[in-house]
């Protein structure tokens, strides 16, 4: 009963306060209450409000100029990556690039670093001190409405012509000096600090800058040398080219008398050898074949060509697309019929065509050059073809970082080298700045944006 009561007792207070104050601006506004007035505190607060905007304005600006420059510090790492990857083992100065480039990386990190805890940090701890101070301020204003409440009480009773009550001049005059009390300390306090804080935005600013310029000057200087260095490389493997150092070898064109010319390949002479290559190409011979025989004897019996030779003769060609089930073993290990083609002897291998129509073409496979059996058609049962992996709802697609990422705002995303991260759409397509994406990291479901040139797309 006793904390129930306490607490309607100070619900009381408060409401009997702010109608107070509410009654005591009606009348400020009417003009038939008058307010009191301190230019000079009126005047530091209207500097407390132009500094409280340009820190504003400066934690903006230089939160852009850090992302600025991690954007810089991607992109130069990306084109670094792609250098070395491009960049062969026996081109000019190959060990002395890769040292380069992560010398290069090592001075964007350490750029953005310093800039992050020497500049942000201190500017982020100016700006949030502006809140404390506001709320002062604002306290200070409700405790003047409250002195002027008081001092109109008190005005009222010892003025009152009909009734002159002592006992209730004396609780106006308590309630007045009690007003007065509390109006002067906070009014005091203020009166000592905004002024110091509005003259501390010049050695701020002074710090701020000084440490920027300082942080890029000494990156840019650092940064130039390893850029010079760079630039002899790239001079040296020029002029290397340029000599003809990592020319290929080239071959002279030739003749065509100068091709060394290759015999026809030989057909099977006798039934035995006939059986063992149906036997391995698993097709049936027909039981009489000495029709067969005499054809392939008269092929076998043709005299000796060379290339310059236009002599033409008979070669059995395959004619089992029309239902004929006569099998004799051509030159290039085919199904051979009655029908006959007109080639050269001593024709390539090449130059010889062959009907692969019954042979799946999945399944035929060109002989490896410089094989004696050229003719011989190779049987392959094609792999299987293997499932593409089915990603989680909503996400579009996976990354896998290239390189290590410390995040900088609390929206970002920190990984390290080799993690898998999930990427989603942004909640905003708005949001989207270029060259970031929103993710998700595998190991742990933690979300947030990163640098899309810290990745490699899966």
């Amino acid at each position: 009963m006793a904390e129930g009561s306490k607490r309607q007792s100070f619900l009381g207070k408060q409401f009997a306060k702010h109608s107070t104050r509410a009654k005591e601006r009606v009348l400020r506004s009417l003009g038939k209450a008058d307010e009191t007035k301190d230019k000079i505190f009126d005047e530091y607060v209207q500097h407390f409000n132009k500094q409280q905007a340009a820190a504003s304005k400066l934690h903006k600006e230089i939160n852009k100029y850090i992302q600025c420059v991690k954007a810089m510090s991607a992109a130069s790492r990306s084109l670094y990556g792609f250098l070395r990857e491009v960049y062969e083992e026996d081109w000019e100065g190959y060990n002395e690039l890769n040292d380069l480039a992560e010398t290069g990386e090592l001075l964007w990190d350490d750029y953005q670093q310093r800039l992050t805890e020497q500049v942000y940090n201190p500017i982020n701890t100016y700006q949030i001190s502006f809140t404390d101070v506001k709320g002062r301020i604002a306290k200070r204003g409700r405790k003047l409405v409250d002195y002027d409440s008081a001092r109109h009480n008190l005005e009222a009773v010892q003025t009152n012509p009909k009734k002159k009550d002592d006992g209730k001049i004396a609780k106006n005059q308590d309630a007045f000096i009690e007003a007065k009390r509390l109006y002067d300390e906070l009014n005091n306090e203020l009166l000592d600090e905004l002024p110091s804080l509005y003259d501390g935005r010049i050695p701020l600013y002074a710090n701020t800058f000084q440490i920027t310029f300082a942080a890029e000057s000494t990156f840019h200087g650092e940064l130039s040398k390893v850029k010079n260095q760079l630039n002899d490389i790239m001079d040296k493997l020029a002029q290397a080219a340029a000599e003809g150092t990592y020319n290929i070898a080239r071959q002279a064109g030739r003749d065509s008398d100068s091709y060394d010319s290759q015999p026809s390949p030989q057909l099977p002479s006798t039934p035995e050898q006939r059986s063992s290559l149906a036997k391995h190409y698993n097709v049936a011979l027909p039981n009489d074949s000495k029709e067969d025989e005499v054809k392939h004897n008269e092929v076998m019996s043709a005299p000796s060509a060379t290339p310059e030779d236009d002599t033409e003769y008979s070669v059995p060609r395959s004619s089992m697309e029309n239902g004929d089930d006569e099998y004799v073993v051509g030159a290039v290990g085919g199904v051979s019929s009655n029908t006959y083609e007109e080639v050269q002897i001593g024709a390539q291998p090449s130059q010889i065509t062959t009907d692969t129509s019954q042979v799946p073409s999945s399944e035929v496979q060109a002989p490896p050059p410089g094989n004696s059996n050229q003719g011989a058609v190779a049987m392959e049962i094609a792999a299987p073809s293997q499932p593409e992996e089915e990603l989680p709802p909503g996400v579009l697609y996976k990354v896998r970082a290239t390189h290590k990422y410390e995040k900088m705002d609390t929206d970002e995303l920190s990984f390290e080298k080799g993690e898998i991260i999930l990427v989603v759409p942004y909640d905003d397509p708005e949001d989207q700045d270029d060259g970031w994406l929103t993710g998700i990291r595998e190991t742990d479901r933690v979300r947030g944006v990163f640098p899309e040139n810290f990745t490699r797309k899966l």
